[in-house]
Order: C-alpha cells, then structure tokens, then sequence
C-alpha cells in the first residue's frame, strides 16, 4: 500500500511538470481537492481538523460539485509539501433526511474503508482537480 502510494504522488509530481518551465518547478504545482455528490440526496458535510475544530462545512444538491481544500506541493525529488490530510482528520456527511456517515482516519477509530473522503486513494483526476465523488451507494449505507 505504501509502494502505490509513493508511485500515485511521483506520477502527481512528475509527469505534469514535464512542460512547465523552471520558474513553476521552484514554486510547485497547485492543486485542488473537489467534491462532487452524485447520489439523489442533497448533503451537508462537515471537514474538522484535529480537536474536533469546525475547518468547513459545505452544502450539495444532487449533482453538484465544489472545492475542498487547496494548496501547492512540492516539485520532484522533494515530497509532496501540502496534502489534504494536513488540513483535516475527520468528517461528517449528513443527507438531506438526517442519515450520516461519519469517517475518520484509522488511527481515530470508527474508520470507514468505504469511499473515505480522508483518503486520496478515492480521489481521480477530473480536469485537473482530484475529484471525490459521493455516490448513491453512500447514501444507502449511511446511518
């Protein structure tokens, strides 16, 4: 898991950086972190940093999309400089009629491994933003 994980950044970092010139390889790349909700509930989502913190909370309708967080990470050989688990460690999503998910990290417990929005793993390359997509799956297994 960790091998897949150094391979996805090094391809993040690298191959986008091919044509840019040297004044961006020393500033870094930006990058946006974006949600869409494509189950048929309107969700609310609650992002906290660590102590439980309130960092943002966003409101969807069915179909829509909105930004997460940003930020720049570092160029090759660094390591990635920003990411968003420096920014939040847990959330809240809760659907229009009041069912939740709640996911955390592993080490905070109650860790949902099931399309987490703390893990970039679930994140893919939509026009340039990592994309999170919340699906009508979620729906049916909130609580």
């Amino acid at each position: 898991m960790k091998h897949i994980l150094i391979l996805f950044l090094s391809l993040v970092i690298i191959f986008p950086s091919c044509d840019e010139n040297e004044d961006d390889n020393v500033k870094g790349r930006f990058i946006q972190f974006e949600i869409k909700n494509e189950s048929d509930k309107e969700v609310t989502i609650f992002l906290y940093r660590r102590n439980n913190d309130l960092f943002r909370n966003l409101k969807l309708n069915s179909g829509d999309s909105s930004i997460l967080d940003e930020g720049t990470i570092g160029k090759a050989p660094r390591l990635p400089t920003y990411s968003l688990t420096m920014s939040i460690d847990s959330a809240i999503i809760v659907f229009s009629n009041n069912k939740k998910l709640t996911q955390t990290f592993k080490d905070r417990g109650n860790n949902d491994t099931i399309n987490n929005i703390l893990n970039i793993f679930f994140y893919y390359n939509v026009n340039g933003k990592l994309r999170f997509t919340l699906k009508q799956s979620d729906y049916l297994r909130a609580k």
